[in-house]
């Protein structure tokens, strides 16, 4: 089946796009072959402007994949500072596992991604803290 048109839209940062579709009737929980939504492709590929209007117009901020994997575990995979902090303020669960167990901590540890890692500790300080 491939992408839908609003998938596409996600994926490439066409942020009028995504606007257009769902003011049109655009069903924003459809997913492509592999599970993939916009909110994850959009996040994968740094589209911060889309990410947020996703959340904004009430996409799910843990929806995942087949193999369970979240926006989250993208942001961190690929060091997207920006949609790490954007996500944690939404409410981003960081405790979510994929299939093989990983966390988006995990992911941004295992790629070096030091903002997105260093965001999310101090996430996890401040739920310990109870802040």
């Amino acid at each position: 089946m491939g992408f839908s048109p609003l998938l596409w839209a996600c994926a490439n940062g066409q942020k009028g796009a995504v606007e257009l579709l769902l003011y049109h009737g655009a069903n924003m929980l459809l997913t492509g072959d592999n599970g993939e939504t916009g909110l994850l492709l959009a996040a994968c590929r740094g589209h911060y402007d889309v990410v947020h209007y996703l959340l904004r117009a009430g996409f799910p901020v843990d929806q995942s994949d087949e193999l369970y994997n979240t926006a989250l575990m993208f942001a961190a995979y690929n060091n997207n500072a920006a949609i790490v902090s954007l996500l944690l303020d939404w409410g981003a669960d960081i405790t979510a596992m994929n299939a093989d167990g990983w966390t988006a901590l995990d992911f941004a540890i295992q790629r070096r991604s030091r903002a997105s890692q260093r965001l999310i500790e101090k996430h996890i300080i401040s739920l310990l803290q109870g802040q």
